[in-house]
C-alpha cells in the first residue's frame, strides 16, 4: 500500500475512502467537492487519513498551488486521475500533466486512465460525457513533459447495455529525476 495517495478527479470519493481506510494518506481533488461531503463525514467519524480539495484545472493558478503544496511533503506519492483526460480539453491535459508531474517532484507514479475508443452504443461515454484519446497521443503528451511510460494496456469492455464496448487505455507513468 502506498504511503501517500493523490487521487486526482475524485468524484464521489469512494476510492478515496478505501485507501484511507487501508493506512494510507489521502489527498482527493475535484473541481466540485460536493459529491464527496457523505464520505468526507465518513472519514471524518472514522479518523482516517483524508483530505478533499478543490482542483480546477482551468486555472493555472489552482494547479501551480497544489501542485506545489502536494510536491512539498516528503516521500514517494502515488498519482491517479481516471477518467480526467478524457473529461477535459487540450488545455486542461496540459495542467493535469503538469499537476501530476509537480506532485510527482519527489518520486512515484502516475496511474492514468482514460477511453480511447467510443463502442458502438456505449452509455458510460455518454452519460460521463467522455472524449477518446488516442494512446499514443497521450503518450506524447506525458513525454514532451518528460516523463516515461513504464506501462501501458487497453482493454476492451462489454457489458448488458453496450453492444460494442469502449475501450480504455491505462498508462503508469514516471517522470526520473
Amino acid at each position: 500500500m502506498p504511503r501517500r495517495v493523490v487521487d486526482i478527479g475524485c468524484g464521489r470519493g469512494v476510492d478515496d475512502l478505501w485507501f484511507a481506510r487501508q493506512g494510507a494518506q489521502v489527498i482527493g481533488f475535484d473541481y466540485a467537492l460536493r459529491g464527496s461531503l457523505p464520505v468526507a463525514g465518513l472519514a471524518a467519524e472514522e479518523g482516517v487519513d483524508l483530505e478533499l480539495r478543490d482542483l480546477n484545472l482551468c486555472e493555472l493558478r489552482s494547479v501551480l498551488t497544489e501542485g506545489a503544496r502536494v510536491a512539498r511533503l516528503p516521500g514517494r506519492t502515488v498519482v491517479t486521475a481516471r477518467h480526467v483526460a478524457d473529461a477535459t480539453d487540450k488545455v486542461g491535459r496540459a495542467h493535469l500533466w503538469r499537476v501530476c508531474e509537480m506532485m510527482l517532484s519527489g518520486g512515484g507514479r502516475l496511474y492514468v486512465e482514460f477511453v480511447s475508443q467510443r463502442g458502438e452504443d456505449d452509455p458510460f461515454t455518454r452519460d460521463n460525457h467522455l472524449r477518446t484519446l488516442a494512446v499514443r497521443r497521450v503518450v506524447e503528451e506525458l513525454e514532451d513533459r518528460g516523463a516515461t511510460v513504464v506501462s501501458r494496456t487497453v482493454t476492451e469492455h462489454e457489458g448488458p447495455d453496450v453492444t460494442t464496448g469502449h475501450r480504455t487505455g491505462r498508462l503508469v507513468v514516471e517522470w526520473q529525476r
